[in-house]
C-alpha cells in the first residue's frame, strides 16, 4: 500500500472512481488520519495522471515488467 495525501484520496475518489475500502483507498481511524492506496494497476495509473509519486511509478514499472515477462513466456 502506498501512503497518499488527503487531497489525492479525494481526487482519486471523485474524478477517477477509486472507491474507499478493499482494493481502493483505506484510511486510519486515529486522531490524525492517514490515507493509503492499494497497489492495483488502475489505481497507480490514476494516481500518476495528476501526482508525481515515485513509489507509485516504481511499483507500476514492476507490474509492467512482470506482464512483459509473462507474455513473452506464454508464446
Amino acid at each position: 500500500m502506498i501512503k497518499i495525501s488527503r487531497e489525492d484520496a479525494f481526487k482519486l475518489n471523485k474524478d477517477y472512481g477509486v472507491k474507499y475500502g478493499e482494493n481502493g483507498i483505506s484510511r486510519t481511524h486515529g486522531h490524525k488520519k492517514h490515507y493509503y492506496l492499494t497497489e492495483s494497476e488502475y489505481n497507480l495509473r490514476s494516481l500518476l495522471k495528476f501526482s508525481l509519486n515515485d513509489e507509485a511509478k516504481e511499483i507500476l514499472d514492476k507490474i509492467n515488467a512482470r506482464k512483459r515477462h509473462y507474455n513473452k513466456k506464454k508464446y
